[in-house]
């Protein structure tokens, strides 16, 4: 066997003395390696800040072609140890005059290390410090869980990732990448910071702003996806345009994502054309769980503000409004706009609440659209009754406790949208929470002056179209086109 004692310089540049390593060859050697963070002045210390758990180096020595490394290194969170299960092509470097290691950190982040060692036979000793990084920009979202990096894909329309498989060639004196299809996705790897998405090349001709990101987040059921705009057309020191900067950390400094969370539903009976819905209601901070997170907010029809500071949960079922303004929801109360202007951005509180987007509140023919392409021949079901996760078949279905909330589901054969059953508010009260499906369109009634369309559902009546009074607090599902 071939014993491999290695020793690393961390993020703090304090050495860890490292387990044993073992290649077997029926031979022993020493193989004393040093693995450094670059200096500041170097790209690398843009993309990698220190060791995470489960970073691997893939090594080969001298000027070897084959694909597989020489030895694959893993860091266990404290020392480096060899990689189980690893391909190794050779066990012992030769002893030419090409005398330089190559090395690639990750299964996505291509690097390589031109370094001079020294190999007598039994002790072969290199440094890994002076990193070439093959990719053009790596992006840090740092909101991930780090320890689901392979749950997240991220995609722009102007970079291009890596090609598919290893992307890269071993060449006599260095490693060189080959890109994959632009605007596609790559899958997250673990950051310091958060997660990391590297791409091979990236177009840096138009200004920050019009750079976006789509982020699909698999880490739940329904995978969701959330969209990165640039805030400034001022990102890591550039002015105007990207230019040719290495890096980028998805954050509010320079980051932000102007909508909700959301999943594309089919729409209208055919299912041939698509819209984003928000994944929860605004203001609510889960899909479900139960209903004192995931109501979120109630307005009455065209107005922007809440009538209330809070709501008491009592059981999270159970709910009233603390801190009523203007005698609440009543009749009376002429806080809603009468025939108001829901495309003006002033009247539509997710227009108010999302500027400068096309997120918006759905028309009447929306939730229409929506119903169509899901309910399918046998229309409203209330009697399969799911609790969690997909259906086994596309529909529309009454859940009397999907993940422990009721409502309903819309479920269009690849993607489900749940709309909890928050109720209403009538003058002071909340009413019906948890029995009634109560959602606000930005679409007004024809036949009465102080109506608009709703969509209504309760466990055996559905009405896509439904229509009730404005000055009801209604809750409210964003869309975007």
């Amino acid at each position: 066997m071939i014993f491999a004692a290695m020793a690393a310089v961390l993020s703090s540049c304090q050495k860890s003395e490292l387990e044993s390593v073992s290649v077997n060859d029926g031979k022993d050697i020493v193989l004393n390696i040093s693995v450094s963070n670059p200096g500041a002045d170097d790209t690398k210390a843009l993309i990698k800040q220190g060791w995470v758990e489960n970073d691997e180096i893939s090594i080969w020595y001298d000027s070897n072609v084959q694909e597989n490394p020489d030895l694959v290194v893993k860091y266990d969170g404290a020392k480096w140890i060899q990689k189980e299960g690893a391909t190794v092509s050779r066990n012992t470097p030769s002893e030419g005059d090409n005398k330089y290691a190559k090395a690639l950190y990750n299964g996505t982040v291509k690097v390589a290390s031109k370094d001079d060692y020294t190999y007598d036979g039994t002790t072969l000793t290199f440094k890994i410090e002076h990193w070439a990084f093959l990719t053009e920009v790596q992006v840090v979202v740092k909101e991930l869980d780090k320890d689901k990096a392979g749950s997240y894909t991220l995609s722009c329309d102007k970079f291009t990732p890596l090609a598919a498989g290893n992307g890269y060639t071993v060449v006599a004196d260095a490693i060189t990448a080959s890109s994959g299809t632009k605007g596609d996705a790559v899958t997250g790897i673990s950051n310091t910071d958060g997660v990391a998405f590297v791409f091979a090349t990236a177009d840096y001709s138009e200004t920050a702003a019009d750079y976006k990101f789509t982020l699909t987040d698999n880490t739940s059921t329904p995978a969701v996806t959330k969209e990165y705009t640039a805030t400034t057309d001022k990102i890591s020191g550039t002015t105007g345009s990207m230019t040719a900067i290495k890096a980028l950390t998805i954050e509010s400094i320079s980051f932000t994502a102007p909508g909700p969370e959301y999943v594309e539903m089919k729409m209208g009976a055919s299912g041939n054309n698509t819209l984003k819905w928000a994944t929860m209601n605004l203001g609510a901070k889960t899909i479900a769980g139960n209903l004192s997170t995931c109501a979120g907010d109630y307005y009455q029809w065209g107005s922007v503000d809440k009538l209330y500071n809070s709501i008491t949960w009592a059981d999270n079922i159970t709910g009233s409004f603390v801190g009523l303004k203007e005698g609440g929801f009543a009749e009376t109360n002429l806080t809603y706009k009468d025939n108001a202007d829901l495309s003006d951005a002033t009247n539509d509180v997710v227009k108010k609440t999302y500027p400068g987007t096309n997120w918006r509140m759905p028309t009447s023919q929306d939730f229409q659209d929506l119903y169509e392409a899901c309910v399918g021949t046998d229309g409203y079901d209330n009697t399969t009754n799911p609790t969690t996760g997909k259906p086994t078949s596309n529909g529309v279905y009454w859940c009397d406790s999907y993940d422990g909330v009721a409502g309903v589901l819309f479920y269009d054969g690849t993607n489900v949208l749940f709309f909890p059953a928050a109720g209403y508010g009538d003058g002071t009260d909340l009413n019906d929470a948890g029995g009634i499906v109560d959602y606000w369109s930005s679409s007004l009634t024809s036949d009465s002056t102080d109506t608009a369309f709703s969509l209504y559902f309760d466990s055996d009546n559905v009405y896509p179209q439904g229509n009730d009074y404005r000055y009801f607090g209604f809750s409210v599902r964003p869309v975007s086109d």
